[in-house]
C-alpha cells in the first residue's frame, strides 16, 4: 500500500514539475493559473497510475 502511495506522489510531483517548467518557459505573456497546473498534474498522475496498474506486467490492483 505504501508503494502505491509513494508511486502516486512521485508521479504527481514529476508531472507537476514538468507542467510548471513548461508553463514558465512557454506562457510568459499569459501565465496559467497555478490551481490548473496542480489539477492537471494530479489527473496525469492518476491516469498514468491507472494505465500502468491495469497492465498485467505491473499488477497493482
Amino acid at each position: 500500500m505504501m508503494t502505491i502511495l509513494y508511486l502516486f506522489f512521485l508521479l504527481f510531483f514529476l508531472f507537476y514539475a514538468l507542467n510548471y517548467i513548461g508553463q514558465k518557459l512557454i506562457a510568459k505573456e499569459h501565465p496559467m493559473n497555478h490551481g490548473l497546473i496542480v489539477t492537471l498534474s494530479a489527473v496525469e498522475g492518476i491516469l498514468v497510475f491507472v494505465l500502468v496498474g491495469i497492465n498485467e506486467k505491473f499488477p497493482f490492483f
